[in-house]
């Protein structure tokens, strides 16, 4: 068990990687936990965006041009307390679900931006009304 800041590769962010497809239900409810994963379940986050890259490929094979890559303040994390755990030197699993607000997106300039600003912006993708 340990604590965002305890290793060195955490600085301000910590990151995710997914398919583009994922983004809708992550816009509508969040980063969920994964039951999946090799340390059980939880929201898995890399130290670097390299990383959550790496490991969004790896996790979706079918479409690997279509990775997107999330980043989730280190404040909201330190704020969860014993529920983030260290899992190695690459990444950490958060045991609880990080609300759609706590998380960034990169939009088509490569700025990074909330999750819901990009999505109000490319609203037709998203499927929200306006």
């Amino acid at each position: 068990m340990g604590s965002v800041g305890s290793n060195n590769n955490v600085d301000k962010y910590m990151y995710h990687g997914t398919s583009a497809a994922n983004l809708i239900g992550i816009y509508r409810n969040g980063l969920q936990m994964s039951s999946r994963g090799q340390l059980g379940k939880g929201v898995y986050l890399a130290y670097t965006e390299q990383s959550a890259t790496d490991w969004g490929e790896e996790q979706n094979t079918t479409n690997n041009s279509n990775i997107k890559v999330l980043r989730v303040s280190s404040n909201y994390l330190k704020s969860q307390g014993n529920k983030y755990e260290q899992a190695d030197d690459e990444q950490a699993i958060l045991r609880t679900k990080i609300p759609t607000k706590y998380i960034e997106i990169k939009n088509r300039q490569g700025e990074w931006e909330s999750l819901d600003t990009y999505a109000h912006r490319y609203y037709r993708t998203f499927g929200i009304s306006r």
